[in-house]
């Protein structure tokens, strides 16, 4: 009777609850492991993200020494650059003042040559020239003073002129003390250029 029909429903009752049940517990359990799965799969990767954040930290301070380090060195090279124009414009400007020196000198020399060699500078030293009334004793008075007077000019010449022209004046103050005979036009011809250069 009844008591049967409610033990059947309550049996089938039971049944469905427990049927229902189980799947919950079934349907949980694939849940948690597709979770956990999940989880350990973001675990991994936040991991190796972290690691990739730690090594690009490394590179960008290993960066920035190496930017600090080329900074220092373009400093550097700008500064010696800009030495390196100076120099080479004081040594352009030294060069320059060299050839115009020289250039001035090949000149000089030029037209002493000119003068020497001219017709009318020979009929002059011919005439300057002690006669053969003059006594040796006056010649040598004449030549002595005009080594004198030639080799002060040297001196004077030899404290002012830059190192390399130094050389010529020596040669010349060397042949003064050599008193070679006739070196005296040589001398006069020296006067003549250095009044002439002083005008």
């Amino acid at each position: 009777g009844i008591l049967k029909q409610l033990g059947d429903e309550m049996s089938a009752h039971l049944a469905e609850a427990t049927a229902t049940e189980d799947a919950a517990v079934k349907a949980y359990a694939e849940l948690m492991a597709a979770k956990k799965k999940q989880v350990g799969a973001l675990t991994a990767s936040i991991e190796s993200k972290m690691d990739r954040s730690g090594s690009l930290g490394v590179e960008i301070e290993q960066m920035k020494n190496d930017l600090s380090d080329t900074e220092e060195a373009l400093l550097a090279d700008k500064e010696f650059l800009a030495n390196l124009e100076k120099s080479c414009a004081t040594k352009s400007s030294e060069w320059e003042e060299r050839v115009k020196t020289r250039a001035d000198e090949l000149a000089a020399l030029a037209e002493t040559i000119r003068v020497l060699t001219d017709d009318d500078a020979l009929e002059l030293f011919k005439r300057t020239l002690p006669g053969a009334s003059a006594s040796f004793v006056q010649v040598g008075a004449n030549a002595a003073a005009s080594r004198a007077r030639a080799a002060a000019e040297l001196r004077r010449l030899g404290n002012s002129a830059p190192r390399p022209d130094r050389a010529g004046l020596d040669l010349i103050a060397l042949a003064l003390r050599g008193k070679k005979i006739g070196f005296e036009k040589v001398i006069a011809m020296i006067d003549k250029m250095v009044a002439t250069l002083k005008t």
